[in-house]
């Protein structure tokens, strides 16, 4: 008898955990019913591979939807580990959707090591217009190899500005995400920059596109 009621006493538990556990797959079924599952394609400049998957009940619902993603997975480069690329659904036919780049952010991890201690920080922001005519905010930080006076961080940081303004605006959008992605644009600006004040680092922290 003792045996039998512990018997009772084990199967509760399990059959309302149990319950519980399927409750919980039907409402993961009620969820997904009626939608399909499409693939968000990259740009021709990333090889159209596929990035993601979402699930959607209307093709409506997909465009405009963003989508994040590390830059050393779209290139096979390590070195840009810190890059976060950003898309956008633009355009959608049959399962797939067309993504557009719309910016990209370095990691927070990255900026922190990036400013160290003794340096100083600098930072620009700059909108400039595209060869082809679309315009994107430009966001540079870089670090001094010492501690500086106001007067010559304003006078780098107005250099830095000059030169982000003067190379960029001579590139179109996949011009500029080849370059920086690279790391020539950057090179390009901090050798400009560095003929007036020595730079310790020079990075692009954030790009946006303006609608």
């Amino acid at each position: 008898m003792a045996d039998e009621k512990q018997a009772q006493k084990q199967k509760g538990p399990q059959t309302a955990e149990s319950s519980a556990v399927q409750k919980q797959k039907a409402a993961a079924k009620a969820t997904w019913k009626g939608k399909e599952w499409y693939e968000l394609v990259a740009p021709k400049l990333f090889g159209e591979r596929v990035i993601a998957e979402t699930p959607a009940s209307d093709i409506e619902q997909l465009k405009g939807r963003t989508v994040t993603v590390n830059a050393s997975v779209l290139t096979g480069n390590p070195s840009k580990y810190y890059f976060k690329i950003f898309f956008r659904i633009a355009d959608v036919s049959g399962r797939k959707a067309a993504c557009e780049y719309i910016g990209h952010e370095c990691s927070r991890d990255f900026i922190s090591r990036m400013v160290r201690r003794r340096s100083k920080r600098i930072d620009t922001r700059d909108v400039v217009t595209l060869k082809d005519g679309k315009r994107v905010v430009v966001k540079v930080i870089a670090t001094t190899i010492r501690p500086t006076k106001t007067s010559i961080v304003s006078e780098v940081a107005k250099r830095i500005s000059a030169s982000v303004a003067k190379t960029v605006s001579t590139m179109e959008t996949d011009d500029l995400i080849k370059e920086m992605l690279a790391g020539s644009l950057q090179k390009s600006v901090r050798t400009e920059v560095s003929k007036v004040y020595p730079l310790r680092e020079l990075e692009i922290n954030k790009t946006e596109m303006v609608a």
